[in-house]
């Protein structure tokens, strides 16, 4: 099929929306396997099924406003309310969480993640200003997501995100 110009805007922006869910995800799937390590395995599910709900329940009204970008709106607020709901339930089932900490290390994450979604703003700049070929576009975009990937990495490094030297580590001794 064809890939033109209006494609790309809309995988660009969907793709701008879904760096905020993230961090949900990333939320859920580290503390979900918790709940299963104590053998509760009602309550992610339960949570998981609410938060289903919510999502095919808002879904449409937000598609009818925003188009496609409504269905990743309504899709990055339901993981949200999942990880939010996971969490407390941790906190009842588990014992606690030291928000403070794991806060602190959100909001660093947050702030690389905004940071990444700043310099992809670059892809829109660079197809408004050097053209819409298909070739042109598959290049600006591949260039667009390594540019997130490196401001992402970067930033992460000068705040101080431990699990970066890590990465940096596992990747230099894959790379050679």
């Amino acid at each position: 099929g064809h890939f033109g110009s209006q494609d790309a805007l809309y995988t660009s922006n969907i793709i701008k929306i879904y760096t905020v869910a993230v961090v949900a995800y990333g939320g859920v799937r580290v503390i979900a396997p918790a709940f299963y390590a104590i053998k509760n395995t009602w309550y992610p599910a339960l949570v998981s099924a609410i938060c289903l709900g919510i999502h095919v329940s808002v879904a449409g009204w937000f598609i009818d406003r925003w188009g496609v970008n409504g269905l990743m709106v309504s899709t990055v607020s339901s993981s949200v309310l999942n990880m939010i709901l996971l969490f407390a339930g941790y906190q009842f089932f588990v014992g606690p969480l030291h928000l403070l900490k794991l806060a602190w290390a959100s909001l660093k994450f947050s702030f690389c993640a905004a940071v990444m979604a700043l310099s992809l703003q670059v892809y829109d700049l660079a197809v408004n200003a050097l053209g819409t070929g298909r070739v042109l576009q598959t290049v600006l975009m591949f260039g667009t997501i390594a540019l997130g990937f490196v401001v992402y990495m970067v930033c992460a490094h000068l705040i101080g995100i431990s699990e970066v030297e890590t990465v940096t580590r596992i990747l230099k001794e894959k790379l050679g």
